[in-house]
Formats: C-alpha cells, sequence, structure tokens
C-alpha cells in the first residue's frame, strides 16, 4: 500500500462514498424519475416536498374529480369543454422504495402538488403510518403495495389528512384492522384488492361515512351485504364530505350494495 500522499487519501474516499451510496446525493442531484430512488434520507425528502414540482399527466377533465386533484385541475370546466384533455400535477411517485422511517415520512408529508404514491412498501409500522397521516388535504396517500396492516397502524392511517386513502393492495381485512380503517376522516377509502369480506368486517366497514370502494370482491354473502347497506351513524365521518354513502349505489361490481 502506497503512502506517497495520493494513494491513501483516494483510498479512503472511494470506501467512504461506497460506505454512503446514493443516499447521499443531494436532493437536486436525484434523477428526475423519482420513481428509480430506493433510499431517502429525511434531508432529501424535505427538499423533495418542498421544490418538486410533480409529474404530469394527461386527463380527461369531465371524469376527473375535483375533490380528489384539487388545484392541481385546471379552472372549472363546462360543457362546452366536454372531451377536452388537460396536463395535470398527478404528484410525488416514489414507488421505488422499499422502507421509509418516520422521520422521512413526516417530511414526505409535507408535500403539497397532489398525490403522494409509496406504493413499493409492502409493510409498514405505526411511526411511518402516523408520520403520513400528516398529508393532505384535498389529495391521495397512495399505498397500494401494503398486502399487511395491523390494527394500530390502521389506527394510525385513519387519522390521515388525505381526501383519498389506497389501501388496494390488501387482500384479507381482519376486524379490528376494518374496524380502525372506518375511522378514516378521508373522503374515500379505497380496497379494491379484497376479494373477500366476511360479515363482521362489513360491519365494522359500514362505519365509514365516505366512499368505500370494494369493486375487487368477487363473493358477497347476503350477510355481508346486509352489514355493507347498513346506514351511516349520522355525525360519522368526513365533514362536507361530497362522497358519502356512495358504496351505496350500483357501480356495477360485486361489492356494490
Amino acid at each position: 500500500m502506497s503512502h506517497d500522499g495520493f494513494t491513501v487519501p483516494l483510498i479512503v474516499v472511494l470506501l467512504a462514498l461506497q460506505a454512503v451510496g446514493p443516499s447521499s446525493v443531494p436532493a437536486a442531484d436525484l434523477p428526475a424519475d423519482t420513481n428509480r430512488l430506493e433510499r431517502l434520507t429525511p434531508e432529501q425528502a424535505r427538499s423533495l416536498a418542498a421544490e418538486f414540482p410533480g409529474t404530469r399527466i394527461e386527463i380527461d377533465v369531465r371524469h376527473a374529480d375535483r375533490s380528489l386533484l384539487g388545484d392541481a385541475l385546471p379552472p372549472a370546466t363546462s360543457a362546452a369543454n366536454d372531451g377536452a384533455r388537460a396536463a395535470v400535477v398527478a404528484g410525488l411517485p416514489l414507488n421505488g422504495l422499499t422502507s421509509i422511517d418516520a422521520e422521512t415520512a413526516a417530511a414526505l408529508a409535507t408535500y403539497a402538488r397532489g398525490r403522494l404514491l409509496l406504493n413499493g412498501r409492502t409493510e409498514m409500522n405505526c411511526d411511518t403510518a402516523r408520520a403520513l397521516a400528516r398529508f393532505g388535504p384535498r389529495s391521495s396517500l397512495m399505498l397500494e403495495g401494503l398486502t399487511t396492516l395491523d390494527a394500530d397502524t390502521a389506527e394510525a392511517l385513519a387519522a390521515s389528512r388525505a381526501a383519498q386513502l389506497r389501501l388496494d393492495g390488501l387482500e384479507t381485512l381482519p376486524a379490528d384492522t376494518a374496524r380502525a380503517l372506518a375511522a378514516s376522516r378521508g373522503q374515500s377509502l379505497h380496497l379494491t384488492g379484497l376479494k373477500t369480506l366476511d360479515a363482521t368486517a362489513a360491519l365494522a366497514l359500514a362505519d365509514y361515512a365516505g366512499c368505500l370502494r370494494l369493486d375487487g370482491l368477487t363473493t358477497l354473502d347476503a350477510g355481508t351485504a346486509r352489514a355493507l347497506a347498513r346506514p351511516v351513524p349520522q355525525g360519522a365521518g368526513p365533514e362536507d364530505n361530497d362522497h358519502a354513502g356512495c358504496r351505496r349505489q350500483s357501480r356495477g361490481g360485486a361489492a356494490t350494495v
């Protein structure tokens, strides 16, 4: 090993870079495709939340839900604009992240330019969920990769200020988790990954006052249907909710009651 004053420092630098890894890259130097990020420091998360302009997608404004996209949509459209398409800010996609701590989650929760997409996570602890619950309002918190959700974490997510909570990766829903999610304050709760739902869990979900999406159900027995059709308790759920009761309207799926 050389000690000529050059080789050793170079090796030290290389080893340091290897140890630190890509998570140390400043936010300004992060890739334009944020889905490529696999790790994120709290500092980078704060920079992204403050500076990321949001990805843009083109949508048909006739079918856009203004209550969820909020200020991302152009000014109100009229009948004369039927069929018009517009580019809107779709939010901050971070679907490559497979892990995220509470401090990083809290930083990301301050993002205010559209949806927050964290669909790469398959599980989440209560502290991280509690930090993410600060995200919103008037937008969507996308956690479609979660395959398991315990009652405590569900309770933390239910406190979310987001208008829409998407948990479409869940394929089973224990009654205690359903009961916790029913307290969600958002306008819509998506659980379209569920193929079956027992009557106990359905009875718990029936207390949710917003738009409950269960489009993935392939079977629906009479007991479960009766539970879901139960009227929402007066005064329950989010205030000023344009979607309240939508689960009792026909959407053409097996889950519709």
